[in-house]
């Protein structure tokens, strides 16, 4: 009967406060807006702004700034398909291996990365070994050999003189060409409700295998590609060491098939 009595004489309480969280600051406080570089050099010496996402040509070293920089795109050494000493894979990369001294010692907006994973990628350490063994390979390389009749743009700097190459005057060998991260993913981008997907966007591998995959022609090399591809992002394996491990075939496979000379061009922010 006591606790019948006690059930009935009770009334509905409710919480007076909530257990918020506070950040350590305040979301509707923070503006996003567009500046042009010249303009947001300004904005940072009157302390308007607390960072700038884009390309800055500041003052060397300024106090009041710091710099984080980040993969803006690549520039890789393309082969004349018209020409029929490159139809072979394997002319293909001794032309490429001849030119790597020139690409590494060249001054310029890019840095030479003979592997397209960079260190600017998430997963860079699971391809560390590869890298190491293709830095390892770039620096024996320089073997004789005709030189190659080298289309270079002008926004790219100037290659160093060497008896590997020559300026493309009419007919060309090889081209350098500078693909632009943004627009290398554009098409595989996907967004809903402000999700940004794939899930492995970022990734390197992925960014590997969109940017060569494109121009692997030979049908068994490009089945393979896609089959190893498919695998990866569909599962089907039997563990960590075999995803990663086809991680690394997709993007040795990929870059092999087209060339193995990679640079890749920093964007400071």
């Amino acid at each position: 009967m006591a606790l019948v009595f006690v059930a009935a004489g009770s009334t509905s309480a409710q919480a007076g406060h909530e257990i918020p969280y506070y950040p350590s600051f305040y979301p509707q406080e923070i503006r996003v807006e567009s500046a042009e570089p010249s303009a947001a050099l300004r904005l940072f010496e009157k302390n308007a702004i607390h960072a700038y996402v884009g390309p800055l040509a500041a003052p060397k070293a300024p106090a009041h700034l710091a710099w984080v920089e980040s993969l803006r795109s690549f520039v890789v050494l393309t082969f004349n398909p018209a020409r029929a000493p490159f139809t072979d894979p394997r002319e293909r990369c001794a032309a490429a291996a001849r030119l790597a001294p020139a690409l590494a010692t060249a001054k310029g907006e890019y840095v030479f990365h003979p592997y397209p994973v960079t260190p600017y990628h998430g997963d860079y350490l699971h391809h560390a070994d590869l890298v190491v063994a293709a830095k390892a390979r770039a620096a024996r390389a320089g073997a004789a050999g005709p030189a190659l009749r080298l289309r270079v743009p002008p926004g790219l700097a100037a290659l160093p003189a060497d008896p590997a190459w020559r300026s493309a005057d009419g007919e060309w060998d090889a081209t350098l060409e500078e693909v632009d991260l943004g627009g290398l993913v554009h098409e595989v981008t996907t967004r809903l409700n402000g999700w940004i997907g794939p899930p492995w966007l970022k990734e390197g591998w992925f960014q590997a295998h969109t940017l060569y995959a494109r121009g692997v022609s030979e049908a068994t090399s490009a089945g393979a590609i896609e089959e190893t591809f498919t695998r990866r992002v569909h599962g089907g394996y039997a563990s960590d060491v075999s995803t990663t491990s086809a991680a690394w075939s997709r993007s040795s496979r990929a870059a092999a098939s087209v060339s193995p000379s990679v640079t890749r061009s920093d964007g400071r922010q």
